[in-house]
């Protein structure tokens, strides 16, 4: 009954070739002298490209809101505060947290004590550079400790912050059966550099209480002697910082020399090496420097190297020359790093199945098939190195070699 014009009212029409039509009318009353209504005069404007976009919009709207549903990984979005704005399923399900909960807390809120600080630093990162990516830490939900991967990005308002996340427990869990597994190793390594300077002193020791029992300390060397235990003392106390080193959780990045940490290695495997009786043939001229953790990328030499070692040991016949060439070769800003052995290669039918978790060539009482995947994993995924390994027929000494050659490819700063 009203005379008030009707606006802005979207009417559905056929065209004669039966496509739709959207059009925008406003309508109003027509009345005669006496106030009567006559008609209705109506205006239309065909709206179908902006209502056909409009339902494009709503259509992606839809679609991205079903893959923040139910994506795998967990996905939330949080303010600048990092509190959580919305969260999907799966981010529920790796907290152990409903929506509800996760409303009502912070990113901060579940982070470990021992990452509070780091995950705060991540924050400034990210406010500096726009985007962080496979960001580790610690989150506590529900008394449970849960090992998880962070990347974070704007969303388009700059306003707040898509967050993705992967539970990464199970991989922090294989990589600390690697860590285990490399400590025993080293353990064993130790031990084979420990005997000779252990030898000498208990010999020197030994020595001076004869000569004392006898009374023949006068005129005896006891400076020199005693110099010679400390040299191997101070060499024995290397060794544990060696180790040290290589256990120690390292969690901030620094520029290493590729050079350093092989020779380091190399010091480590050395007098196991000799106690195999294999020849370590090593070329270390060129070097390169790169950003890194340096006990991963021993640890990761060591891998392959001690996998080069049963090589030679299991199919090297013993008047046979075992032999391992670790060398280098720079080309620009890219250093290789090349482990390769005389242990006759391995099965072209598996050796594309090398560096999968837990695949082993080895009777499962010796080896676990845990070291060379954790190797391409803190390779690849820390260093952004590559790696791969084929077999190699070549010669050493006029003498006709085939082993196994694995090349890590670094890229410098």
């Amino acid at each position: 009954n009203s005379d008030t014009p009707v606006s802005n009212f979207e009417e559905i029409s056929f065209a004669s070739d039966g496509h739709t039509e959207y059009i925008l009318t406003t309508k109003s009353k027509i009345h005669d002298s006496k106030n009567r209504i006559m008609g209705v005069l109506g205006i239309g404007r065909d709206i179908s490209d902006m209502k056909e976009k409009e339902l494009q919009i709503l259509k992606q709207k839809e679609e991205l809101q079903t893959i923040f549903d139910t994506a795998k990984d967990g996905l939330a979005v949080i303010d600048l505060e990092t509190n959580f704005l919305k969260v999907n399923k799966a981010y529920c399900d790796i907290t152990g947290l409903s929506e509800e909960e996760l409303l009502q807390t912070s990113c901060f809120a579940l982070s470990a004590n021992e990452d509070e600080e780091r995950a705060h630093k991540i924050l400034q990162v990210f406010m500096e550079k726009g985007t962080v990516d496979n960001f580790e830490k610690t989150c506590i939900a529900n008394g449970k400790r849960i090992s998880v991967e962070l990347s974070a990005s704007w969303m388009p308002n700059k306003t707040t912050i898509l967050l993705g996340m992967k539970d990464i427990s199970k991989n922090k869990l294989f990589e600390e059966q690697s860590k285990l597994a490399s400590m025993g190793e080293m353990i064993g390594n130790i031990a084979h550099q420990w005997r000779q300077p252990l030898t000498v002193i208990t010999t020197i020791a030994s020595g001076i209480q004869v000569r004392n029992e006898f009374g023949q300390l006068e005129g005896y060397n006891l400076d020199g002697a005693m110099e010679d235990v400390m040299k191997q003392a101070n060499y024995l106390s290397k060794t544990i910082d060696d180790f040290r080193n290589f256990i120690k959780d390292q969690h901030e990045e620094r520029i290493l020399s590729i050079k350093n940490t092989l020779e380091k290695t190399i010091s480590i495997l050395h007098s196991a090496m000799k106690n195999y009786n294999i020849n370590l043939i090593v070329d270390l001229t060129d070097d390169i420097q790169i950003e890194g953790y340096e006990n991963e990328l021993m640890q990761s030499f060591i891998n392959i190297i001690n996998n080069s070692r049963d090589a030679v040991n299991d199919n090297v016949r013993e008047d046979d020359d075992k032999l391992i060439f670790i060398t280098t070769s720079r080309e620009d800003n890219k250093l290789t790093v090349s482990i390769k052995d005389s242990g006759g290669g391995i099965p072209e039918e598996v050796i594309h199945k090398i560096f999968e978790p837990y695949f082993t060539t080895k009777h499962k009482s010796v080896g676990t098939g845990i070291g060379l995947s954790m190797t391409y994993k803190m390779v690849t995924g820390h260093h952004n190195a590559t790696i791969e390994v084929f077999n190699e027929e070549y010669m050493y000494n006029n003498k006709h070699y085939t082993g196994a050659c694995f090349e890590i490819v670094f890229e410098g700063k």
